[in-house]
């Protein structure tokens, strides 16, 4: 894993820029010279739990009195606390959260894009592996093993924003070699190890972002990825996979799902 390049996009004056990742970014946007922490964020937050807060104080600051010093063997003061708990605090809490308290202008939102190890491999290399597919949004969830036969680049619309090189995988199940039936899977998001994603941050000072690599989470042993989450399409018409290039607007007329894809046990790393 390698940090690629670095962007810096101010929410207060709305500049954008990139960095290299031997450049250094800097913490105050350039042109508005805004901090990127905002202040009093911390408060603004304890706000609505500050009644409770302190009436919880009163109660143990007054049960410590009356066991030390007034010798007390009940706690007179509980009754009366609850009220005020009760009829103070919780519509205090209520009103807070449910206002629309105005927020200072954040600085500049800094972002690390992440560069996978494998994620420039051939897709090539994947022709023949077998994964885990399960599709979501059903009860009980499909699960099968499905074979890698091969992939597909899509050709974005020119509104469309995308990934560069973009592109979809065939899969066919390998429970049944003999049926012609391919779906198709396009990445979307992944799902981290445990404490990966904690790590990532550590080690990019914040926020990041990456591209959901199939070849990282098949080829790298040491991969932090888990599994992979995307949209598995059901080809209408055997001769799409014909064309090496499968349009956008193709794919979202198909029979879709979604789903998440992962190792075998036959390819685990």
């Amino acid at each position: 894993m390698s940090v690629a390049q670095v962007k810096l996009y101010c929410t207060n004056c709305g500049i954008k820029r990139t960095y290299n990742a031997s450049e250094e970014v800097p913490r105050q946007c350039p042109q508005c010279q805004r901090y990127s922490r905002p202040k009093y964020v911390w408060l603004r937050n304890k706000l609505p739990f500050l009644p409770a807060l302190v009436s919880l104080g009163l109660l143990f600051s007054l049960s410590l009195y009356d066991l030390f010093v007034t010798k007390a063997e009940t706690l007179p003061w509980l009754p009366y606390d609850i009220f005020a708990l009760l009829f103070f605090s919780l519509p205090w809490m209520v009103v807070t959260l449910l206002k629309d308290w105005p927020k200072p202008p954040k600085g500049p939102h800094i972002v690390s894009e992440i560069k996978w190890l494998r994620q420039d491999a051939s897709p090539q290399e994947l022709v023949g592996l077998k994964i885990l597919v399960i599709l979501e949004g059903r009860y009980p969830r499909k699960r099968f093993v499905s074979v890698i036969e091969g992939y597909r680049s899509i050709l974005m619309e020119i509104e469309e924003d995308g990934w560069e090189n973009d592109r979809v995988y065939i899969l066919r199940s390998d429970q049944n070699p003999l049926e012609a039936t391919h779906i198709l899977f396009h990445p979307n998001w992944v799902r981290f190890k445990r404490g990966a994603q904690h790590r990532l941050r550590k080690e990019c000072k914040g926020a990041f972002s990456y591209r959901p690599s199939m070849e990282e989470l098949l080829l790298n042993k040491e991969s932090p990825l888990r599994e992979i989450y995307g949209i598995v399409y059901k080809t209408q018409n055997p001769d799409t996979l014909t064309s090496p290039q499968i349009p956008w607007s193709l794919l979202t007329v198909m029979t879709s799902a979604y789903g998440r894809v992962g190792p075998s046990w036959g390819n685990r790393p």
